[in-house]
């Protein structure tokens, strides 16, 4: 890594291309951001550019609450997910990881 890590945004043509996601392409990207479930505990998280591929999610909450709230990411297609919450009005962070540059 020492001789041909990432430097800056420049990263050595001698590692491969990441392919990640269903079906497979060529290119990583992230995006990122926060939200809050509705009173009905769900929202649509909507990207700002869609993935080539549907991207893996991972969400945390923001001051959870004693019984143990989360985030549950489910549908993810390449343009948005659903997230819903065990309570209404959760606030949480989301992290997408895809593929394909965006």
């Amino acid at each position: 890594m020492a001789t041909n890590g990432a430097t800056g945004t420049t990263v050595g043509l001698e590692f491969a291309t990441i392919k990640t996601g269903s079906p497979s392409v060529g290119g990583n990207a992230l995006q990122f951001g926060t939200g809050d479930t509705s009173a009905g505990s769900i929202l649509w998280v909507v990207f700002g550019t869609a993935f080539k591929a549907a991207p893996s999610i991972a969400l945390t909450t923001i001051g959870a609450t004693a019984n143990g709230t989360s985030v549950i990411g489910s549908p993810v297609v390449v343009g948005s997910f659903l997230a819903v919450s065990e309570v209404a009005s959760q606030p949480f962070h989301w992290i997408a990881a895809g593929s394909g540059r965006v």
